[in-house]
C-alpha cells in the first residue's frame, strides 16, 4: 500500500473514530454515557421504537426503588459558566441545595436585577430513556429529550386511553410491551426551528429478546451530579486556585458574597458612571417619551406575567420597560426570549384582534382646545 492511500485511510479512521465519540457523548457535562452506547435523534418522520425499562432507583422522581420503570426526569441550566455547559440542576433532580437557586433568591429582592436573566436560570425539564429503533436493530440507545417535544404527548396518550387497550403497559418487556410508531416534525417557535413528536400510535410487540431487555443500565445512575462547591465555583466562573471557602453548604442563607457580581454587570455600572451630563441628555433626546406619541402596556392593561399572543406565537410578559413603551417576551413553546417588543405589537390573552386605540394625551387635548381662544380667556381657563 501506498504511504498516500495508508494516510487515507489513518484519517478516514480518525475521523469516523471522532464522529463515533461525539455521537456517544463521552464528554456530555450532564450524563455517563454507556461504553458502545450513542444517542437516538429525532428527526422529520416516522420512527418504529421500543422504550425499554429498566431498575428504578428510590433517586427516581416517579418510580419506587426496584420498580420496573421506563423513564428519568430531570432538570437541567443551560449556558452556565465561561463554557457555557449544561449541568443538573441539583436542587430539583437531586433534592439538594443548591447555588443557582441560593443566588436567584438573594436577586429577587433587587429592584434592578434583569428579569431575562433570572428566567434564563430557571430549570428545565427534560427526560431520558433508553430506546431500541428499529432503523438500527439490536442496539440500544440513549434518548434525552425535552419533555414538552415527546413526553407530554406520551403522557397525554397513555392518560386518555381505556384499560382495554393496555397502552399503559407500553414499555415492560414481556408480551404486554408495545412499539411506539411515533411521527417527528419540524417545528418553528420565532427564529428557532426544533423537531418535535406529533403523533403515537401504539402496536403490538411481544415480549423483548433477551440482549436488548437484559442491558443492565439504571437511567438513575448516569445522571452527573455535582457538588454543591462545584456548581457554584462554574456558575460564579471560579477556579479552584481562586482559594474559595471549602464550607459552602452553611445554613440554607445566601451564598453569593457581594463581590461576586458579574463582571458584565460591574462594567455597565462603570460604564453609566463615566458617561457625560451632555451624553445622558443625548440618550434622553434621541427618543420621543410616551407623552409624545408612544403608546404605553398601560394602554392595553398588558402588565409583567401576563399571557399574550405575538406573531402567532403564545408568550409570558417577563418585563415591562420604565416608561411602559416596551415589553421583554418569552416564547411559551420554545423558551426563547425577546425584547423591544412594542406593547401594539402583542395581543393579550391569545386572541389576536386589533387591540384598542391609544387615547390622545390630556395635555395635548387641552392644547388644542387652547388653540383660538383670547388670552384673557387661557388666563381664565388656568386659573384653576
Amino acid at each position: 500500500m501506498s504511504k498516500a492511500k495508508e494516510r487515507r485511510g489513518k484519517k478516514k479512521s480518525a475521523a469516523r473514530r471522532r464522529a463515533a465519540e461525539h455521537s456517544s457523548g463521552y464528554s456530555t457535562s450532564v450524563l455517563k454515557m454507556p461504553e458502545g452506547w450513542s444517542f437516538f435523534e429525532m428527526k422529520e418522520g416516522i420512527k418504529s421504537i421500543d422504550i425499554i425499562p429498566f431498575k428504578a432507583k428510590d433517586s427516581n422522581p416517579f418510580a419506587s426503588a426496584g420498580e420496573e420503570y421506563y423513564e428519568r426526569t430531570f432538570w437541567i441550566y443551560r449556558k452556565i459558566g465561561a463554557e457555557e455547559k449544561s449541568y443538573c440542576a441539583i436542587g430539583k433532580t437531586f433534592g439538594k441545595k443548591d447555588p443557582i437557586q441560593d443566588w436567584k433568591a438573594e436577586q429577587a429582592d433587587n429592584p434592578d436585577a434583569d428579569p431575562v436573566v433570572l428566567k434564563a436560570l430557571v430549570p428545565k425539564e427534560r427526560q431520558l430513556f433508553i430506546v431500541h429503533d428499529h432503523s438500527d436493530p439490536g442496539k440500544l440507545k440513549l434518548w434525552e429529550v425535552s419533555h414538552h417535544t415527546f413526553g407530554k404527548l406520551l403522557d397525554s396518550r397513555v392518560d386518555n386511553s381505556t384499560e382495554e387497550s393496555g397502552w399503559e403497559f407500553f414499555y415492560c418487556a414481556d408480551e404486554d410491551g408495545m412499539t411506539l410508531r411515533c411521527t417527528f416534525e419540524e417545528n418553528t417557535g420565532g427564529s428557532f426551528k426544533f423537531v418535535e413528536c406529533t403523533a403515537i400510535d401504539f402496536l403490538p410487540r411481544g415480549e423483548l429478546a433477551p440482549e436488548l431487555a437484559n442491558h443492565g443500565q439504571c437511567l438513575d445512575d448516569l445522571l452527573v451530579e455535582k457538588s454543591y462547591k462545584d456548581m457554584k465555583n462554574i456558575f460564579l466562573c471560579v477556579s479552584e486556585d481562586d482559594g474559595e471557602d471549602d464550607d459552602v453548604e452553611g445554613d440554607g442563607g445566601s451564598t453569593v458574597e457581594e463581590d461576586d457580581e458579574p463582571v458584565a454587570e460591574t462594567n455597565n455600572v462603570k460604564k453609566e458612571e463615566k458617561e457625560s451630563p451632555k451624553k445622558e441628555k443625548a440618550k434622553k433626546e434621541s427618543k420621543p417619551g410616551p407623552e409624545e406619541g408612544y403608546p404605553l402596556a398601560e394602554d392595553f392593561g398588558l402588565s409583567r406575567g401576563d399571557s399574550v399572543t405575538y406573531k402567532g406565537e403564545k408568550c409570558t410578559i417577563l418585563k415591562v420597560s420604565k416608561d411602559g413603551t416596551s415589553l421583554t417576551l418569552e416564547n411559551e413553546t420554545t423558551e426563547e426570549i425577546e425584547g423591544g417588543v412594542g406593547p401594539e405589537e402583542v395581543y393579550k390573552g391569545g386572541e389576536e384582534k386589533e387591540p384598542a386605540k391609544k387615547e390622545k394625551p390630556k395635555k395635548e387635548t387641552a392644547k388644542k382646545e387652547k388653540k383660538g381662544a383670547t388670552e384673557a380667556d387661557n388666563d381664565e381657563e388656568w386659573s384653576f
